[in-house]
């Protein structure tokens, strides 16, 4: 084999650990961005639960005042 033909071989084994890389990089971005927009999802529920049971504890005092 030549000297040519083995470097091209190196810098396409080069390239293709490059993309591997990039790929990995890439995927593990997306996972964190998925993290986060899940994280960002939990608290809004927790917020809207607690905002609906501070409702509803209101609603009962309410309605027991009333009584």
């Amino acid at each position: 084999m030549s000297a040519r033909a083995i470097f091209r071989g190196q810098v396409a084994a080069a390239c293709r650990q490059h993309a591997k890389q990039m790929t990995d990089t890439e995927m593990q971005e997306m996972l964190r961005e998925t993290a986060d927009k899940f994280f960002l999802r939990a608290v809004e529920v927790v917020l809207l639960w607690n905002t609906l049971n501070q409702a509803q504890l209101l609603v009962d005092k309410t309605a027991d005042d009333e009584r």
